[in-house]
């Protein structure tokens, strides 16, 4: 029930922030670099490559930060999970259900929520806010419901490099 809240919560958020100051600037930023149609950006007819539409969803999601807030791991679990969970969904090569995707957003939210619990590290210390750094292993969950990408892979090898792993590593 709790990730069904947060996926309400996500969405009602990317509402208000869609029409927030600077949103419009980074659709058309988005809009411009153009790619193949992949995914939906929400409360559009735009389709652009899943990757950016993650990004601007998630964007259109924290702008006016009333997104969800998990105080204790310092991070927005549904705006690094959500997007990217939509985006995944565009490029399933089956259709996916609603089990499934409410599979992949709750363990996503599992995940974000718990590597922000094991965190030692102070925001400030780690120069990093935990909601971006830790998104980048939500790719396990939608590999775990066989929702998965190019994309996914991509964003996956590039955050092992940001954190210091090979780009190949496991």
């Amino acid at each position: 029930m709790v990730a069904k809240l947060n996926i309400f919560d996500t969405l009602a958020c990317s509402l208000a922030g869609f029409r927030a100051p600077g949103v419009q600037e980074v659709l058309d930023v988005v809009r411009d670099w153009g790619g193949k149609p992949e995914a939906e950006v929400l409360w559009t007819d735009l389709r652009v490559p899943a990757p950016h539409a993650a990004w601007i969803n998630d964007t259109m999601s924290h702008t006016c930060d009333y997104d969800d807030t998990y105080d204790k791991a310092i991070l927005h679990a549904g705006i690094s999970v959500l997007p990217a969970a939509l985006a995944a969904v565009s490029l399933a090569e089956r259709p996916v259900t609603g089990r499934e995707f409410y599979t992949a957003v709750s363990t996503g939210l599992e995940l974000i929520c718990r590597l922000g619990l094991a965190t030692k590290i102070g925001l400030i210390q780690a120069g990093f806010i935990y909601s971006a750094l830790f998104g980048l292993f939500r790719c396990g969950s939608y590999r775990r419901t066989g929702v998965e990408d190019e994309g996914q892979i991509h964003s996956e090898r590039h955050g092992k490099l940001l954190i210091g792993l090979g780009p190949n590593s496991a």
